[in-house]
């Protein structure tokens, strides 16, 4: 699937744009669904800690961890939900496969159990 959506994008805190997004929740019913960051939700998954209230959702997930180099392999990385009690807050199991040679050309899945109220955040990755 994809996700589109500015408010991914939207890293500086204190905008829930009018709800609050539960990837967690609704990608654990629909079967942990591949998806990937397209249009104004950027192209990759963030790489920094968001504050609490971004990405259009109370604790927005992002990783530090590397993302894989071999296209077509399957890396499973760390990814967490950034709260007011600290930027790791909530780990969660994420899957990610390079799709080729670009910068920011993957596809990720939610391995997690998590509840609400966690969204992926994305970024323009160059």
């Amino acid at each position: 699937i994809k996700l589109t959506d500015s408010l991914r994008s939207d890293n500086k805190g204190g905008k829930l744009n009018g709800g609050n997004n539960c990837d967690t929740l609704n990608m654990k019913r629909n079967g942990r669904p591949w998806f990937r960051f397209t249009g104004p939700a950027g192209n990759q998954l963030l790489n920094t800690c968001p504050p609490a209230n971004s990405c259009g959702t109370e604790a927005g997930i992002w990783s530090d961890a590397a993302m894989p180099t071999k296209i077509g392999a399957v890396a499973n990385i760390t990814a967490y939900g950034s709260y007011t009690g600290g930027c790791k807050q909530f780990p969660e199991s994420v899957s990610i496969v390079r799709c080729s040679d670009s910068v920011a050309d993957f596809v990720y899945r939610y391995n997690g159990d998590t509840g609400c109220y966690l969204g992926f955040c994305g970024m323009f990755a160059q």
